[in-house]
């Protein structure tokens, strides 16, 4: 079990299963400055390879300052569980496994492709900008050199 690192965060960070690729190639560019903000700080903690994330299919502390959810914690905009579960399922993983934020990208960079990658995020408005696709393939090139 990986050691706890403590972060402004907590000792865990949960999120949801597609945020685990949008914070790939985050700008500084969101839905709104509180999104923005919490973006970074959450971008900022995963600069640890250690910090334990958890992947859940429900609102997580990226969604907590998103416009577009409702007080039911509902996104009023898309189909953001949809998202969850074909990345899930293209990971191999199940909601709740924990695992440290390396071993995330190890993974992502091991079973995500650029293919892929447009098949579960190419109707996202950010996709669109190209930072995602650019983060990914720079993640599986450094993946592939450390081998």
């Amino acid at each position: 079990m990986p050691k706890k690192q403590v972060t402004e965060l907590g000792t865990l960070i949960v999120l949801r299963p597609h945020h685990l690729l949008c914070v790939q190639g985050f700008r500084g560019l969101g839905y709104s400055p509180q999104f923005v903000a919490t973006m970074q700080r959450v971008v900022n903690a995963l600069q640890d390879n250690a910090v334990l994330v958890r992947v859940e299919v429900r609102a997580d502390v990226i969604c907590q300052s998103c416009p577009y959810l409702t007080d039911s914690h509902i996104c009023s905009r898309g189909t953001p569980a949809d998202r969850d579960q074909a990345v899930l399922s293209v990971l191999k993983v199940r909601p709740g496994v924990e695992k440290a934020w390396g071993e995330w990208l190890n993974l992502i960079a091991l079973r995500l492709n650029p293919e892929c990658f447009r098949t579960l995020c190419g109707d996202c408005k950010w996709y669109q900008l190209g930072y995602c696709l650019e983060e990914i393939e720079r993640l599986q090139k450094n993946t592939v050199a450390r081998k």
